[in-house]
């Protein structure tokens, strides 16, 4: 559109000189639209602009053939066109023409009734919401020394348009042109260049109240760049198109789209091809759902310098990326870590599974396809799930705001639990119970008191694991079964935990070992003896048997000599690290009379399978503490 770049740049500047390259991969391709050069509506000259009116269509064009009314005169008369300080005189203008749509086709275009078409040149229109009040731009006729394009209004009467009036947000100093009516009538968008813009051209609007206009307002760096953001249009959605040569395009200019967000406008898009080309791609139109409608474009195959395009969007074929929001059905906060479970079914057959985790706005992207319904299922612990079956058409209904999930808070019921001893039914304090939730595998660590009790929370319908650890005492597993939502009641579990030392009980301590023929205590072992050592401080009533075994190897005679030493060795240790009576723990050596494994005399084997044989193992011989008992796993 270089030619005509604010309204028709042979009677403005030339600011397209140059095409710079853009990063095109984000660009969207648009498979599921179909475009057509509407032939009718073009000609060897520029046609551009095109708006629906009716059953008609309402075009901009050069193509000369217009009728000029001469405000000056009152009269009609010969096109006249002066462009810019050079005050050249052109042989056609841009005027409105107006064409019947006949089955898929339209009538030749002819100029539009009225006193529109002036001497100079007048187009890019846009109608209030009953059709009877016109805005469109025309170049300031007053202006004698250079061309400034001015926005005007004109009124239905009859079939003919006329009582033109001229805005009075306009100006003499700088250029407002190419309107765009919201489909309330109460916002007017527009190109221009005046103070506040930030680069040659930029998008605007301005609120009407009655018959008052407000302040015209810059749309922010969402929508203008520092080059030239053209040609608006608001369709009844209020998602804005415009055409820039600043955002990133695949050439010239390039149709993108905005919508407005709770804190203004979201950042502009591309609208993809094959909207948009290398040439100039510009004043997009739809019909409502952007299911139709025109542009206009100046690529290679068209009839003349801009062409007027027809494109059908068959949204249903297209593939895109949908937000899912999940929430909370009460409070309206969004959920963050929920889990959406994803089934999309083409006929019997389940062809799109998976599972994804909201993120900390409570939102998966999703992409979806047009083909197939999806059921999602939102769950998250604390709330009952929420399954919800759509189809393509309920997700395009809004396709950039999410589709929103909500999740109810699940009915709990208090439970109480306590721990006691299987053996005697005393009461256990202490213990560490942990709760997985088996919907959602959330866990819960919870520490009795010292009553053994314990109290929580619990969903219904749901399951839970629990696991009950204590120093001195097995693992307990046990399950808490689901409760139906409609009986949900106080809950009460017993906990028995089953005691596991005794008397006579012999404790492995599985990191004591020796180097071949040597007694002397090894760094490794050290760590190992000083448990035996806190054991015999923490338990004042407990004596143990600490005994030794050697590999096969050597005679009995030795080995019996070789692990008394060692057994005598750990005893020492322990005796003058802990400071005991030596009654506390005797030392015994059992040879090699107790192997661990088939390392016997004339078996060949490793290193390492003879040093399990050289081992030291703990016997409690003496206990006295009543309800007291050891944990073997709770070395430090």
């Amino acid at each position: 559109m270089k030619k005509y770049f604010l309204l028709y740049s042979i009677c403005f500047l030339n600011f397209l000189n140059s095409q710079i390259l853009h990063a095109q991969n984000q660009i969207p391709k648009h498979d599921e639209v179909e475009i057509k050069n509407v032939e009718a509506l073009n000609s060897t000259a520029y046609d551009f602009a095109p708006i629906k009116y009716g059953n008609s269509v309402i075009i901009t064009s050069d193509r000369g053939g217009a009728e000029k009314y001469n405000p000056e005169s009152n009269r009609f008369g010969n096109c006249k066109c002066r462009c810019g300080d050079s005050r050249a005189i052109q042989s056609s203008c841009t005027d409105l023409f107006i064409s019947d749509k006949i089955g898929d086709t339209y009538a030749t275009p002819s100029p539009l009734k009225g006193n529109l078409n002036g001497s100079y040149h007048d187009g890019v229109i846009t109608f209030s919401p009953d059709k009877n009040t016109m805005y469109f731009t025309r170049n300031d006729s007053r202006a004698k020394d250079r061309l400034n394009l001015k926005l005007y209004s004109a009124e239905k009467d009859g079939d003919r348009w006329g009582m033109v009036k001229m805005l009075p947000f306009n100006s003499d100093t700088f250029n407002t042109a190419h309107p765009s009516l919201s489909a309330d009538g109460k916002t007017l968008y527009f190109s221009s260049n005046r103070p506040g813009t930030t680069g040659g051209m930029d998008i605007w609007k301005i609120e009407r109240n009655g018959d008052d206009w407000g302040t015209p307002m810059n749309l922010g760096s969402s929508i203008n760049t520092d080059k030239n953001e053209i040609f608006p249009y608001i369709n009844d959605e209020n998602v804005l198109y415009f055409s820039s040569e600043g955002h990133t395009g695949l050439g010239g200019l390039d149709i993108f789209y905005a919508k407005q967000g709770a804190e203004g406008w979201m950042m502009a898009k591309n609208l993809g091809t094959p909207f948009n080309s290398d040439a100039d791609d510009l004043c997009f139109t739809s019909s409502p759902g952007d299911v139709d409608g025109f542009f206009v474009s100046n690529r290679a195959g068209g009839q003349g310098g801009d062409d007027i395009y027809s494109f059908k969007w068959d949204k249903k074929k297209a593939k895109f990326d949908k937000k899912i929001l999940v929430y909370d059905a009460a409070t309206n906060q969004i959920i963050p870590d929920a889990t959406v479970s994803i089934n999309g079914n083409f006929g019997d057959e389940v062809v799109d599974t998976r599972k994804m985790l909201t993120n900390d706005k409570g939102i998966i992207i999703h992409n979806v396809s047009p083909e197939m319904p999806y059921n999602y299922l939102a769950t998250k612990s604390g709330y009952l799930p929420n399954s919800l079956k759509v189809n393509y058409d309920d997700l395009m209904k809004n396709p950039d705001e999410p589709y929103r999930i909500p999740l109810t808070k699940a009915p709990s019921m208090p439970f109480e639990g306590i721990v006691k001893n299987k053996d005697n039914g005393e009461i256990i304090p202490n213990a560490l119970v942990t709760m997985r939730n088996l919907k959602t595998g959330e866990i819960r660590n919870i520490t009795a008191g010292p009553d053994g009790k314990f109290n929580t929370n619990i969903d219904c319908d749901t399951e839970y694991e629990l696991v009950t650890t204590k120093d001195g005492f097995e693992i307990d597993k046990s399950n808490i079964l689901p409760i139906p939502c409609d009986k949900v009641a106080p809950q009460k579990k017993e906990i028995l935990l089953k005691p596991k030392y005794y008397i006579g009980q012999i404790i492995a301590l599985k990191n004591i070992y020796y180097d071949f023929d040597k007694f002397n205590i090894r760094r490794d072992a050290a760590i190992e003896l000083d448990y035996v050592v806190n054991l015999l401080k923490t338990y004042p009533s407990m004596e143990l048997e600490l005994g030794s075994h050697t590999d096969c190897r050597g005679s009995f005679k030795y080995n019996d000599r070789l692990s008394d030493n060692r057994a005598k060795s750990a005893v020492k240790y322990i005796l003058e690290k802990g400071q005991f009576a030596p009654s506390r723990i005797t030392a015994r050596g059992y040879g090699e009379y107790q192997l661990m494994n088939r390392c016997k005399d004339r078996v060949r084997c490793s290193e390492v399978e003879h040093q399990l044989n050289r081992r030291t193992e703990i016997k409690i011989t003496k206990f006295n503490e009543a309800g007291v008992t050891v944990d073997p796993n709770s070395r430090k």
